[in-house]
């Protein structure tokens, strides 16, 4: 009883080996480019759904880490009040210490967080390279009456992670609006 579609009688194994290998390339192959196909127009025009989802993982990402860069300001004022031998450098390195603990609890955090959006996930890297940068410049800090001098480096690089993660930031404020 012919039913309209070809029926092809394989006599060999491998040939039958071929054309399932074949058949599975080609669904992979369009599979994979319906994906690039539905990611593209959800680029060009976020829906309400993938909105909600950045929002989401948005106000997940700020219940870790709040929008200001204070951490970094007071790293800057204690190396400050170092090189101006203000205060004992037992108390400078705790509070060094202090700062650090917060950077490592915040990266714990945010490898716990699972995010949903690729914009969210890039800004949480962008945040955690950030922390780990800081974490070094603490690190350094055996002597901190002179360690000033030495960090001119690391406050540049972190300086661009705080750059990078405010151009992350407003790029994904903007698709929201």
């Amino acid at each position: 009883m012919p039913t309209g579609i070809p029926v092809y009688r394989v006599k060999s194994q491998p040939m039958l080996a071929l054309l399932l290998l074949l058949a599975s390339v080609m669904l992979v192959g369009c599979k994979d480019t319906l994906e690039q196909i539905v990611g593209m127009t959800q680029d060009q025009r976020p829906d309400a759904a993938y909105q909600s989802k950045l929002k989401t993982d948005l106000k997940a990402f700020d219940q870790i880490r709040s929008q200001q860069n204070g951490v970094f300001d007071e790293l800057d004022q204690q190396l400050s009040f170092a090189s101006k031998k203000s205060t004992s450098s037992a108390q400078i390195r705790q509070s060094l210490q202090d700062i650090s603990g917060t950077l490592s609890s915040q990266n714990e955090q945010f490898k716990k967080l699972h995010i949903h959006t690729p914009e969210v996930a890039r800004l949480r890297n962008a945040v955690m390279q950030l922390n780990y940068s800081t974490m070094q410049i603490v690190a350094l800090v055996d002597n901190p009456n002179a360690v000033n001098s030495r960090l001119n480096r690391y406050k540049s690089m972190q300086k661009n992670y705080i750059n990078r993660y405010k151009h992350l930031r407003t790029e994904i404020e903007s698709k929201l609006l």
